[in-house]
C-alpha cells in the first residue's frame, strides 16, 4: 500500500507509514462504501450504455421512416 502522504510503499496490511508514521489504515466500513459505489457505478455506466444504444436505434429508425 502506498502511503498518500509521502508515496512511500508499505506493507498492505500496515496501519502507519514506515516512512512518515502518518495513519494509513482505512476501516473496514470505507472499503465497504468504496465497493459499494463502485458497483453502483458499474450499474449506472451499463445503463447509461443501453440507453445510448436505444437512442442511436431510434434516430437510425427516424432516418429510415423519413427517407
Amino acid at each position: 500500500m502506498m502511503c498518500p502522504f509521502c508515496r512511500e510503499e508499505n506493507d498492505a496490511g500496515a496501519l502507519a507509514c514506515v516512512s512518515c508514521s502518518r495513519d494509513i489504515a482505512i476501516p473496514g466500513s470505507l472499503k465497504a462504501e468504496r465497493d459499494d459505489l463502485i458497483r453502483k457505478c458499474d450499474l449506472l455506466r451499463d445503463e447509461l450504455m443501453q440507453a445510448k444504444g436505444e437512442l442511436e436505434r431510434a434516430r437510425r429508425d427516424k432516418k429510415r421512416r423519413s427517407a
